[in-house]
């Protein structure tokens, strides 16, 4: 952290989940926020393609 900027040093994170398939490729992003309720059923439906 720089000094003098203690108190008031903004940092804004955001992350990607990604998820590849069984071959190692890209299958899916899931961009900020997580809703976890939506990750599972999203991630469920997606299992049942494979």
């Amino acid at each position: 952290m720089p000094e003098g900027l203690e108190d008031s040093y903004l940092i804004n994170h955001s992350a990607s989940i990604v998820l590849t398939n069984p071959k190692g490729e890209m299958h899916a992003v899931f961009g900020a926020p997580h809703d976890p309720a939506t990750l599972v059923e999203d991630l469920n439906a997606i299992q049942k393609s494979w």
